[in-house]
């Protein structure tokens, strides 16, 4: 049977070990840059004809609210591809259809992750797709409709300085579908 000091020897020195060989800390994980801000967002979505639709006409709606934007830039280490990834979720949006005057929410959050990014100042452009990549938004109804998936894509470009979102600089906008 081993005594206990040398079975306290063998875990030092299986400690030291993994301290001395493992990884030293910062390499290979990446620091981010977290930047948490509220964008203004307005604009107009149309929403198609169909037969919930009062007189089965489509509308145009015009939308305003919040926008809560958490970006983060991503610099591995020591070195790579820096990344961004944002995470967007719409807060309190409504509006109203200019045809029946129904009331409309616009709900949902997206993420998108892109890179890479250059190093000082930059500025990402988000398009819906299908041109882009940044997946719209839902659009509720507080009529026959319901739940509109996707009907209410965003466009924008959002500007960072010092790696950190700019929201003065910042925009988002819904934009209409023309369907």
């Amino acid at each position: 049977m081993k005594s206990p000091s040398n079975v306290r020897a063998a875990v030092m020195f299986a400690v030291l070990l993994v301290l001395a060989l493992g990884p030293r800390p910062g390499e290979g994980v990446e620091n981010p840059t977290t930047s948490n801000e509220w964008l203004a967002i307005a604009g107009e979505v149309t929403v198609d004809p169909g037969p919930c639709m009062p007189g089965g006409v489509g509308e145009v709606v015009a939308l305003t609210g919040q926008a809560h934007v958490v970006a983060q830039v991503l610099q591995p280490v020591p070195t790579g591809d820096r990344q961004v990834r944002l995470y967007v979720n719409l807060g309190d949006v409504t509006g109203v259809g200019l045809t029946t005057g129904l009331a409309y929410h616009a709900v949902g959050a997206s993420k998108i992750a892109l890179g890479p990014v250059p190093t000082g100042d930059f500025h990402v452009d988000l398009q819906p797709v299908p041109t882009g990549d940044f997946q719209p938004f839902d659009l509720v109804q507080a009529g026959p409709c319901g739940s509109l998936p996707g009907a209410a894509p965003v466009s924008g470009t959002l500007v960072f300085v010092s790696d950190a979102l700019d929201a003065t600089a910042s925009s988002l906008r819904f934009v209409p579908t023309g369907r």
